[in-house]
C-alpha cells in the first residue's frame, strides 16, 4: 500500500501471496495439506481455522480469507492485477539460500552491517 498526495490509500497492482501455516506443537496436528491429528482438540482447532466462521474472524481483522465468499464489513480485499508466489522467485530452496543463509544470505549481510552475528 502507498499513500498518494491527498493521503488516500492506494493498492499496488502486484501482490505477493504469503501462505501461513498452522500447527499444533507436540505432533498433534498440522495444516498445509496434511492432517495428522493425534488429539481431536488439535484437529478441531485446525478445522475451525479453515471453516467459514474461522475465516470470517481472519477477514474481520484485516487478513485476506482463503475461502471464497468470506467478506468483511471493515476491510476490502480487491483482487490485485498480479499475484505472485514464492515459486515466481525460484522456490523456497533458492530464496532460503539467497536471503537466509547464515553466511552469505541477504539478511545475514544486513545483520552483519548493524553488528549482529547472524549465526548466533
Amino acid at each position: 500500500m502507498t499513500r498518494d498526495i491527498k493521503g488516500m490509500i492506494t493498492m499496488k497492482k502486484s501482490k505477493f501471496l504469503t501462505i501461513s501455516l498452522a500447527l499444533a506443537l507436540g505432533g498433534c496436528a498440522t495444516t498445509g495439506g496434511t492432517k495428522n491429528a493425534k488429539e481431536p482438540a488439535a484437529q478441531d482447532f485446525l478445522d475451525f481455522l479453515l471453516s467459514k466462521q474461522g475465516q470470517q474472524i481472519f477477514a474481520d481483522h484485516g487478513y485476506r480469507p482463503v475461502m471464497d465468499g468470506v467478506t468483511s464489513a471493515n476491510y476490502d480485499f480487491p483482487t490485485p492485477d498480479t499475484l505472485f508466489t514464492i515459486a515466481d522467485l525460484g522456490g523456497w530452496s533458492k530464496v532460503k539460500d539467497e536471503f537466509f543463509d547464515d553466511q552469505k544470505g541477504i539478511m545475514a549481510k544486513v545483520e552483519q552491517s548493524i553488528g549482529v552475528n547472524p549465526a548466533a
